[in-house]
């Protein structure tokens, strides 16, 4: 029986069950049938404006009710959606659209209509959505999906790329059926059910959190962002929503495996992925904790193995998932034994179709079998195992997971030598499978001298924070091996971060910061003046420091204040004020990052104070 598209799904549930609630975010309850009302009337918007199969309009609006009724919208007008992080740098947003090519339309927050427009991008607001469209024809019912052709392009979804830029993987709507009808069946998924909405709306992993709940008839819970990056608050979360599956990156969901859990809770599935899994969960764990593996290019999920909490060795990454068909081949495409290692080649139904209006890239790393399907050449070492599962072994190339983001060097290398006074650059990654894994870019400039001090904010008004390097090293040229390549060995190690000597004459408050910083950043010298973000700190060992200052210190502070008042000066006084005139500080103009490595301040901040007013996100989750 062919999988039910899912558009065609989930208007059954709405009109057969149209009180169900379909999404609950902040105490916020959105039924079925207002869903698919939302989301309808961007349908008729889309139609009338003559988009159609194919066709691809993006969407940049944090996770939550907007987000799934925009999404929902495009995808019952028949038209493909480009998933966009509103916590991605506006650069990196253009580039993206520009990449989609002229023409494609926008769905975004009324904040952010107006910059867009001035780009020439058309905007259709998310009050479309919401509450009908601006052309006087709102009240014409949209009458349901129609039909679906099992080829028909369901979203693209551009991630790293080594050719300096992103690139957009095309899903269709027969590979995006079979994966959430598998993980309806793998979860036993019905009405009544809750599955948590947890990753940023960019991320593949999105697609698990929306689709499998919406053709079931369950409920997709919303995670705020600080409850994401707080272990002990999501686990409590988890319990008090009473969420029956989820997956989390490995950088996340590995502190709940050894946390205490009640034996009555509702979670049955904790699938974790994106990058190595190295830990396993305590024994006695009232749920079922899944390693998950996936390219984006094979529809979120390939194999999913179970993880006991005793074994040897690291965790296989299990068995085929979702239909698909998984090859281990040698160099000259020929099957490697069992036991031997070898590139994984994926076929299935979960196969992309290609990267968007990349021909060439799509001949790169898409094969045809002797059956005429298609495959992926992943680019990922395997071994099949005595028992049927796999073992992930390393890759061919230099793709890297960090936080489980995919990141591609060379595109990073791209956008530093983009720099005027930047003449080469090489990017490389230290501590590749380990949880602390960073990229180190090493720029030689014209002057030979010094890296460009507005280096920092050339990169984050094009990459997102994950993307940009922990350390910048100038050199007078790059080190080349006999055969003109860059020598990786000869490339030195980056200085620790830090001021030299560290801070003196600290008062207790800055005394008190400077010690939790040491303990997460496992650094000596700290200064004053020091960005959190320029040591190596991300919005995980952020929550760290939240952790730290308010349970063991009693300070009151909120996580995302964490990110404005990012110096140790900056944050003691914030701390000093305690609850006492913080609204008001917070309405003061502040600069988010040094002008180093982080992304500059205006656009970020108000993103953030957008998330207190419960309108968006701080940083994507999977960072």
């Amino acid at each position: 029986m062919a999988a039910q598209p899912v558009v065609t799904a989930f208007w059954r549930q709405a009109s057969d069950h149209s009180r169900r609630v379909a999404v609950r975010e902040g105490g916020v309850e959105v039924t079925y049938g207002e869903l698919a009302a939302r989301a309808g009337r961007l349908a008729g918007l889309l139609r009338r404006r003559g988009t159609g199969p194919d066709d691809v309009v993006a969407v940049r609006l944090p996770r939550g009710a907007d987000q799934v009724a925009a999404v929902l919208g495009v995808a019952l007008a028949g038209a493909a959606y480009l998933p966009m992080d509103p916590a991605h740098p506006h650069g990196r947003a253009a580039a993206v659209l520009r990449l989609a090519g002229a023409g494609v339309p926008l769905v975004t927050s009324p904040e952010e209509a107006g910059r867009w427009r001035a780009d020439g991008v058309e905007v259709l607001g998310s009050a479309a959505a919401a509450d009908g469209a601006s052309d006087g024809a709102s009240d014409v019912p949209f009458e349901g999906p129609g039909e679906y052709p099992p080829d028909r392009l369901a979203y693209v979804i551009y991630t790293s790329g080594s050719t300096g830029e992103p690139k957009g993987v095309m899903i269709d709507h027969h590979a995006l059926a079979v994966f959430a009808g598998s993980q309806v069946d793998a979860h036993d998924l019905a009405p009544g059910d809750r599955v948590a909405m947890v990753a940023s709306p960019g991320f593949d992993a999105a697609v698990f959190d929306t689709w499998p709940a919406l053709t079931s008839g369950a409920t997709i819970t919303v995670a705020d962002t600080a409850t994401v990056l707080t272990p002990e608050l999501l686990r409590d979360w988890l319990v008090a929503e009473r969420v029956k599956a989820l997956f989390l990156t490995v950088a996340i969901g590995t502190p709940l495996l050894g946390m205490s859990w009640p034996a009555d809770g509702a979670l049955r599935t904790l699938m974790v992925g994106g990058e190595r899994l190295t830990a396993r969960p305590a024994p006695g764990q009232p749920f079922r904790v899944v390693n998950i593996y996936g390219p984006t290019e094979a529809t979120v999920f390939t194999t999913g193995g179970l993880v006991t909490p005793d074994g040897d060795g690291l965790p296989p990454i299990g068995g085929p998932v979702a239909e698909a068909e998984l090859h281990v081949l040698d160099a000259g495409l020929r099957p490697v034994p069992p036991g031997e290692v070898g590139e994984l080649h994926i076929g299935g139904p979960g196969v992309a179709r290609g990267y968007f209006r990349r021909p060439d890239l799509t001949a790169e790393r898409f094969t045809t079998d002797d059956a005429g399907g298609r495959r992926y050449r992943t680019g990922d070492l395997v071994r099949l195992r005595p028992d049927g599962e796999y073992d992930f072994i390393g890759r061919t190339d230099d793709q890297v997971k960090i936080r489980g983001n995919r990141i591609e060097p060379d595109e990073l290398r791209a956008v530093v030598e983009e720099h005027p006074d930047v003449v080469a650059a090489h990017v490389s990654v230290r501590h590749r499978e380990t949880p602390d894994a960073h990229l180190v870019a090493y720029v030689v400039t014209g002057s030979g001298g010094a890296a460009p001090t507005d280096l920092g904010e050339h990169l984050a008004e094009r990459l997102p924070a994950f993307m940009l390097p922990r350390h910048v090293v100038a050199l007078p040229a790059l080190p080349l091996s006999a055969n003109g390549k860059v020598d990786r060995a000869a490339l030195p190690e980056p200085a620790a971060p830090g001021s030299a000597a560290g801070a003196t004459g600290l008062d207790e408050v800055e005394a008190a910061v400077v010690g939790v910083w040491r303990q997460v950043l496992s650094l000596e010298a700290i200064g004053r003046d020091d960005s959190f973000f320029d040591l190596g700190g991300h919005s995980l060992l952020l929550a760290d420091v939240h952790r730290r200052l308010t349970g063991e210190l009693g300070y009151a502070v909120e996580l995302v204040e964490l990110f404005e008042h990012h110096t140790v000066r900056g944050l003691a006084d914030r701390l000093r004020r305690g609850g006492e005139g913080a609204e008001e500080a917070r309405a003061e103009p502040v600069e988010l990052a040094s002008a180093s490595f982080r992304s500059s301040g205006r656009d970020r901040l108000r993103r953030l104070r957008a998330q207190r007013r419960g309108t968006t996100n701080a940083e994507g989750a999977q960072r």
